[in-house]
């Protein structure tokens, strides 16, 4: 328990004894706020005094007894205290559970309400208060600070608990009220004048604030105040004090019209129309469409993510990440190191002028076309195919403005007859070709074929062949294969070719 005798204003801020519950949340209010003190002769002002107790957890609290205890002065001192002895008289019916708690009084000049519990552990349940509202109270002419304490006791035998809250009041004659600005709202970068009413007590000092960002005032002429040029809502709080520990405060809001905003989080719903430069420096979800007639720029703890230029331009300085679809009507262009890595143009074309390097497989549900060369790598490997390998499932077809750049060298070997068949053995994947070319004496027909067998690794054989029938026409095949392919070649000739007769095959490899 506090000393009952100690002078008004020691208590000057709100504190609590060690181990008072935080889940305790404690309010006190005065009407008329502030408390204003009578005058020395003449009826005393009136007031009423509000306390709110709330358990803000959620599990219930253990609370055997619960204990307003407020400091009083008998009718006839005045200057004694801050609230008069007879205040508790007309403090009305209080409930907490099932039971009405009935004030008491003791010879030390104070003044107590005690909620008594049961025995049965934790009865303060979550969320339940307990409210003491007392009204038509005799103010005391006293000026300066008492203490409103509330103490909390656990258990029946246990210890009380106490959180101070000072209450004050300020000198005789004062009020304030009326705090205004002559025009309200202003238009963007506009100024206003802000005034009040308060009597001339030398004793009052004042600061005011915008937006908690404190305006110096002259200490002899507080009044009138020029805010500067107004950029956004503000709120004016204007806080008067006596003795630097009676405190009041007095709030207005001043709009701009078409002013900047600030806010934690904005939902928007509807269409946000943006005609000039809108920064979020948080989180920006919009549930409808967001029109921006000026540039939008994104970001996010210090670091610019998104940034817009001109009419048309979107830049994200960190890149940009997407787990969905990207839709671009007009195309898409990708820069590196200020070269161009991809360029998409109307209609389904892509160029990619540095080069196209894919780690996994390229699928083309349509014609793959080349209008240069098509190099084959040597570290290509998939589903056992050797490196360099071509695996084509339909066909492949090679323009005429396109070269093909096989990097191996052209192996040509002459078949001998059937006789005498020619065998080879794939060393690596490459494309075989057999060619064949008659000349016989004139006027006498022949003919010849050139015969393959390819057997695959693992797989059957089948035959190619290139046939020709008159003198100077040739004819040629063309078969890819993979490393371990095993082939045989043979020749089958009339009897009326001459010696000049080609028949031949060629091996290009490709590593």
């Amino acid at each position: 328990m506090t000393d009952t005798t100690e002078a008004p204003g020691d208590e000057l801020t709100v504190h609590a004894d060690e181990g008072f519950p935080d889940v305790l949340s404690v309010v006190i209010g005065t009407e008329p706020t502030p408390l204003v003190a009578s005058p020395q002769s003449g009826p005393p002002n009136r007031a009423a005094l509000h306390v709110l107790m709330t358990n803000v957890h959620d599990e219930p609290l253990k609370a055997y007894a619960i204990t307003i205890f407020v400091k009083v002065t008998k009718e006839s001192v005045p200057q004694a205290e801050v609230l008069s002895e007879k205040w508790a008289n007309r403090g009305r019916t209080t409930y907490r559970t099932s039971q009405v708690r009935t004030p008491s009084d003791d010879d030390n000049g104070t003044y107590t309400y005690t909620y008594t519990g049961s025995d049965n552990g934790s009865p303060f349940a979550p969320g339940e208060s307990i409210e003491l509202f007392v009204d038509d109270i005799p103010v005391s002419a006293q000026e300066g600070v008492t203490t409103v304490l509330v103490g909390i006791q656990a258990e029946r035998n246990g210890e009380t608990l106490w959180k101070y809250l000072p209450l004050g009041k300020f000198p005789t004659g004062y009020y304030l009220k009326e705090l205004r600005a002559d025009t309200n709202p202003v238009r963007y970068k506009e100024q206003t004048v802000l005034t009040w009413l308060a009597p001339p007590l030398p004793q009052i000092s004042y600061k005011l604030y915008a937006n908690g960002t404190e305006i110096p005032l002259d200490e002899k002429h507080p009044q009138p105040v020029r805010t500067g040029p107004l950029t956004t809502d503000t709120t004016f709080e204007l806080v008067p004090s006596w003795a630097t520990d009676v405190r009041h405060k007095q709030r207005l809001l001043v709009r701009v019209l078409n002013g900047d905003v600030t806010a934690r989080d904005v939902t928007v719903n509807g269409n946000l129309g943006v005609t000039g430069k809108t920064d979020a420096n948080g989180d920006l979800r919009v549930a409808g469409k967001t029109d921006a007639n000026g540039d939008l720029t994104v970001s996010w703890g210090g670091t610019e993510k998104l940034t817009t230029s001109g009419v048309s331009d979107v830049t994200f300085p960190q890149g940009l990440t997407s787990k969905k679809r990207i839709d671009a009507d007009a195309g898409i262009l990708a820069r590196s190191d200020g070269a161009v890595r991809m360029d998409t143009t109307a209609g389904t074309d892509v160029s990619f002028p540095q080069g196209l390097r894919a780690d996994q497989q390229i699928y083309s549900t349509g014609d793959l076309s080349a209008n240069g060369r098509i190099l084959i790598g040597y570290s290509s490997n998939y589903d056992g195919m050797s490196p360099g390998d071509i695996w084509v499932m339909n066909k492949a077809t090679i323009g005429y403005n396109a070269q093909l750049d096989v990097r191996g060298n052209l192996v040509g070997t002459v078949v001998t007859s059937s006789d005498n068949p020619t065998s080879f053995k794939a060393s690596s994947s490459g494309i075989l070709i057999g060619w064949i070319q008659v000349s016989h004496d004139s006027g006498k027909a022949a003919s010849a074929e050139l015969k393959a067998t390819i057997t695959p690794p693992g797989g059957s054989s089948f035959d190619i062949t290139a046939w020709v029938d008159d003198d100077g026409n040739a004819s040629s095949f063309s078969v890819p294969v993979n490393r371990g392919t095993n082939a045989t070649f043979s020749v089958w000739k009339s009897s009326n070719l001459s010696a000049s007769c080609i028949h031949k095959y060629f091996w290009l490899p490709f590593a």
